[in-house]
């Protein structure tokens, strides 16, 4: 996501550098306009992958769900709005740069109030989940972390970190009985263990949920505390 919104900022004072208003009020427009985007693309990419999961369990999306995407909003935000900084007087017609990134986030706003309407609508027409994945109605979240519970009647334990992955690198390896299979799955968990960066870990959450989509019912209860590692990250 970093590289994608810089390539949009380059692409933009390119094309602002042509007609002389690289340092503009169009510039400041166009680099909210771009952040903006960029908040709320993320909040949509975190529900895809917490939807991915839960679709494959039949298990019903608690209220800790969109308390959690909503927390990330609150947090990047927070972050992007310090990088972009306040100090700045530069007048934007009307208002200021000042003015413009303390709006920053109205998008992602709509973005969350899309997800908090999706899951009522996921929670209205989820499929039953089968005897085998119904034993799995348990949500694991890393020590120290934020948690909030929701009402769907599941069971909320606390696990730190090495026990996170090491937990999820036994269910692949008693869970999949092809060698080569197995040795992807568990590659792309070590990828992501190691990964220091929050946007790519994100995509590596992505790639491990998909490289381990037959075993999605046992791996489901451990991302409430892959999302919060995440949280963890810069």
């Amino acid at each position: 996501m970093n590289e994608t919104r810089e390539k949009k900022k380059r692409d933009l004072r390119a094309a602002l550098a042509v007609r002389g208003h690289a340092n503009s009020g169009s510039w400041v427009l166009g680099e909210i306009e771009i952040e903006e985007n960029c908040l709320a693309d993320l909040l949509r990419q975190k529900w895809d992958l917490y939807l991915e999961a839960y679709e494959k369990t039949g298990l019903k999306i608690g209220l800790d769900v969109p308390a959690d995407i909503a927390h990330s909003l609150v947090e990047i935000a927070a972050a992007r709005k310090a990088a972009l900084g306040y100090s700045s007087g530069l007048r934007i017609g009307v208002i200021t740069r000042q003015t413009a990134v303390r709006e920053l986030g109205k998008k992602a706003s709509v973005a969350m109030r899309e997800i908090e309407a999706k899951v009522q609508l996921f929670n209205l027409t989820q499929k039953k989940a089968s005897p085998m994945t119904t034993t799995n109605n348990i949500s694991y979240h890393l020590v120290n972390s934020r948690v909030v519970h929701g009402d769907d009647n599941s069971t909320n334990l606390t696990i730190n970190e090495r026990q996170l992955f090491d937990n999820l690198a036994n269910i692949v390896s008693s869970a999949i009985e092809n060698a080569g299979e197995r040795r992807e799955i568990l590659d792309k968990l070590d990828e992501l263990k190691n990964e220091k960066g929050k946007a790519s870990y994100l995509t590596k959450l992505t790639s491990f949920i998909t490289a381990a989509a037959k075993i999605g019912h046992l791996v489901a209860p451990y991302l409430p505390a892959l999302m919060e590692h995440a949280s963890a990250l810069v």
